[in-house]
């Protein structure tokens, strides 16, 4: 898959960030996306490593031709996070 659909697909989907205090770092997940999460010392750097993660996820179904999940509702989370971003 290009690329350019790539991230478009991607973007359907919400992240929602957080800071762990259990962890000492900010978390990052694709509810939809399962297992699909990662952290990083800052919000920043959590939500581009849950980026480079979330490519992966749908790469892997796409070569393995399994189907996506279908966006969750609360996609006003992702369009906040997406303001911010």
């Amino acid at each position: 898959m290009q690329q350019d659909n790539l991230t478009q697909t991607l973007n359907a989907y919400p992240i929602v960030l957080f800071f762990s205090a259990k962890d000492n770092c900010w978390i990052a997940d694709y509810p939809d996306l399962r297992y699909c999460s990662a952290h990083g010392e800052t919000a920043e750097e959590a939500l581009a490593e849950v980026r480079i993660a979330g490519r992966l996820w749908l790469e892997t179904h796409f070569d393995e031709q399994k189907p996506l999940p279908k966006p969750s509702l609360t996609n006003l989370l992702h369009s906040r996070e997406m303001a911010y971003a």
